[in-house]
């Protein structure tokens, strides 16, 4: 692999880790971003791009590469990731959402016969 090529992935991973600090952060600071990622992303967007918190939702949203924003899955799995390490930064959400699922699961999957 050639030096540009690994800086690159260096300089992607970089940005990613910005992106789970940030995403925790604001978890933290703002705990009704833990079951609500439409108002997680918008703490995302006032804090990299203040100046887009005026633009249109629309073209904020849609131009997020272009305006120098992660992308809104970006968000959303570092939230999971978040949740995931850190169990304070979970929401009333979480444990409903996974009682369901496990609940799916004793109904559902497979069982050894």
């Amino acid at each position: 692999m050639d030096c540009q090529m690994m800086m690159g992935r260096m300089m992607k991973m970089a940005k990613i880790n910005d992106h789970a600090d940030l995403v925790e952060k604001i978890l933290r600071e703002h705990p009704d971003t833990r079951d609500d990622d439409h108002k997680l992303f918008v703490w995302v967007v006032s804090i990299i791009k203040p100046e887009l918190m005026k633009a249109p939702f629309g073209r904020t949203f849609w131009d997020a590469k272009s305006n120098g924003l992660p992308s809104y899955e970006s968000i959303t799995r570092a939230r999971r990731k978040a949740q995931e390490k850190h169990p304070d930064l979970r929401g009333k959400a979480w444990e409903k959402r996974h009682d369901r699922e496990n609940e799916y699961i004793r109904n559902y999957g497979r069982h050894s016969s």
